[in-house]
């Protein structure tokens, strides 16, 4: 079906058909395809690209030019350099961006929920202060937003220099971020759950300090699960952007999951701000951000359920 002659014939470069087959093997395997898949993708036989990887010879120069527009490198690294140390370099550079999001993402929402915390106790301890209430609530709420906007024009920033659709994790340490991924989620969930607990039990002699106690336990818990959600998107943002580039519908879908979900938690801080202004229900709005919550998760669930 294909022509042999033309792609088993390679340019007599000494020691350069190793290194050539090293790179091409790793390459093909990071992006997830077989021989026969990468050898239909060029219109060559998957003969020739076993013996491509097996060192036997090179292909020729356009052939080459298809293989460095497929995998996103340049002829020089393909031929002569070592993908793998490039590869591991660029993995460790976004993987160090990728965990300054997470914490600044982390750090910002545990300021932001300190905020609510803060207010609710001032209002219980202070009840007449509403100047301190604003500011115990605004102080660290603006602190957060300050935190979430630097982290992710940061993170956009990295993110342009090594682009996720070219990062492959080892699945060894993925494999190991699944072992504790459970448990990241279980704790801070077990947390709140706790929290709720108490308060149902000391209602009767915490009185108003129900609310600040049930807030605080979410406080401390929200966090946690931000950490583990968004190393878990690290671990998963690069065969998403893979996806994206493959598959244009599964783009838009995401695109539109992450407009709704965006403006959702908009809303979602708003009633809790029109809650707490106009119904004093600093004590007693935070159910919004557990509906919040779930209204993501159900936001995902119903428009990416199609591309499953």
């Amino acid at each position: 079906m294909f022509e042999q002659t033309d792609f088993e014939r390679g340019p007599a470069m000494p020691g350069a058909n190793d290194r050539f087959a090293q790179n091409l093997a790793l390459l093909r395997k990071s992006r997830g395809l077989s021989q026969e898949q990468l050898a239909e993708a060029l219109g060559v036989s998957r003969q020739s690209v076993s013996k491509w990887e097996s060192g036997v010879c090179l292909p020729e120069l356009a052939t080459l030019d298809a293989l460095c527009a497929q995998f996103g490198c340049t002829l020089d690294a393909l031929l002569r350099g070592s993908v793998e140390e490039q590869s591991l370099a660029a993995l460790d550079a976004y993987d160090k961006a990728r965990n300054a999001f997470a914490r600044s993402v982390t750090a910002g929402v545990a300021a932001i929920l300190a905020g609510v915390t803060a207010a609710a106790a001032c209002a219980l301890v202070l009840p007449t202060a509403e100047s301190v209430q604003v500011l115990a609530f605004f102080l660290p709420v603006v602190a957060g937003v300050v935190v979430l906007v630097a982290g992710g024009l940061q993170f956009g920033a990295e993110e342009k220099k090594h682009p996720a659709v070219d990062i492959v994790y080892p699945p060894a340490r993925v494999a190991a971020f699944d072992r504790r991924y459970p448990w990241l989620m279980a704790a801070p969930i077990g947390l709140i759950i706790a929290a709720v607990a108490a308060a149902g039990v000391l209602a009767s002699s915490l009185g108003d300090a129900v609310g600040v106690l049930v807030t605080a336990g979410v406080t401390l818990a929200v966090p946690v699960l931000v950490w583990a959600g968004m190393q878990k998107g690290k671990y998963e943002a690069p065969d998403e952007a893979r996806r994206k580039r493959d598959d244009p519908d599964f783009a838009k879908r995401e695109e539109l999951t992450g407009k709704a979900i965006a403006v959702l938690w908009l809303l979602v801080v708003l009633v809790y701000l029109l809650w707490g202004f106009f119904a004093d229900g600093w004590e007693t709005g935070w159910p919004v951000f557990a509906a919040g919550g779930l209204l993501t998760a159900v936001i995902a669930v119903v428009l990416e359920k199609d591309g499953k």
